[in-house]
């Protein structure tokens, strides 16, 4: 009966290991993410570092245009994926 108990654990470990797989891929790209919006946030106060010493208005609220009109196309909205719109509603 202990063999039985074994193998069930077996069995759950194995169908478990894609998930962790998976897990630990979206941990990786959670801190490229991190690590891509820190650098984005020095840059940007960079610039306003630079417009403070240049006397201009350190914020402009249509800055240098929206992230749609400089990347066209590549703009989605949050509910859509790679493959289209989420099935989760």
């Amino acid at each position: 009966m202990t063999r039985k108990a074994d193998s069930g654990a077996n069995q759950v470990s194995t169908r478990a290991a894609p998930l962790r797989n998976l897990r630990s891929q979206i941990d990786k790209l959670d801190l490229q993410i991190v690590d891509l919006l820190n650098k984005r946030a020095g840059l940007a106060a960079e610039i306003g570092r630079v417009k403070n010493d240049q006397g201009t208005e350190v914020f402009t609220p249509l800055g240098r245009g929206g992230a749609q009109e400089r990347h066209p196309g590549e703009q989605r909205p949050l509910d859509e994926g790679p493959s289209g719109p989420s099935s989760a509603n």
